[in-house]
């Protein structure tokens, strides 16, 4: 590979596609697929002479003869239909090919121009793929992140002091004593309870939420309180 190539690949293949995956489930049957809209966008903004083209072949009617048209898919001896796309950037060209399939994952046989539209699709992004962009999605692998150490951490002073204060408020505002709000939440957040500077980083993500969910409900009734009364007068 040329060093212009390694770079672009390089390139491509540290962008954090993450949340623009589309994840299909059907019946228990999970298919991922980068959004064909945003990865586009992407290499345009990278390339504004970037190019994207499907082969295209004879078309063949019910006769079995030649319509004189051409098509972007082809339907193969064995029931299949077949799709290839070429994403050039930069010069660069890769090439991909995708079978229409089903929910299941299967070969559709006789598809319907909603389905080769959207194989059409799925197959440029896999071309995309193979420049870089959203590789990782089809090695089955997680997100690119930077290697992280095992051991869990617990939660630092600031985040239990934070925690802390968030229950002062909810008991505050619901005029419950704080350690029965935080009793509370640890039952509710199915976490056996600890001084909260004891939390591991999973587990305060896990209360903070729920202290916050009950803290905004907390706020709410106050405010209905102050409004029945208001009405009383």
């Amino acid at each position: 590979m040329s060093e212009k190539k390694d770079s672009l690949f390089r390139r491509l293949s540290s962008i954090d596609c993450s949340n623009h995956i589309d994840t299909i489930d059907n019946k228990g049957f999970k298919l991922s697929y980068l959004s064909w809209v945003w990865a586009w966008q992407t290499i345009k903004s990278i390339d504004p002479d970037a190019k994207r083209e499907f082969r295209e072949w004879d078309e063949i009617g019910q006769d079995g003869q030649s319509t004189g048209r051409k098509v972007p898919y082809l339907l193969t001896p064995s029931n299949g239909c077949m799709i290839e796309c070429t994403v050039t950037i930069e010069g660069h060209s890769e090439t991909d090919t995708l079978y229409v399939m089903d929910h299941r994952n299967k070969s559709v046989g006789n598809p319907d121009m909603g389905q080769i539209n959207t194989t059409k699709q799925r197959c440029f992004v896999k071309a995309c793929a193979l420049q870089g962009l959203g590789l990782y999605i089809y090695a089955g692998e997680d997100v690119p992140t930077p290697a992280e150490d095992p051991t869990p951490k617990k939660v630092s002073a600031t985040q239990a002091k934070v925690l802390d204060g968030v229950f002062e408020v909810i008991a505050e505002l619901s005029g419950k004593s704080k350690q029965e709000m935080i009793s509370w939440s640890f039952e509710h957040s199915s976490i056996k309870e600890v001084p909260l500077e004891d939390l591991y980083g999973s587990e305060y993500g896990t209360l903070l939420k729920c202290a916050s969910e009950l803290k905004a409900k907390a706020e709410s009734k106050k405010k209905e309180r102050k409004l029945e009364k208001a009405a009383a007068k």
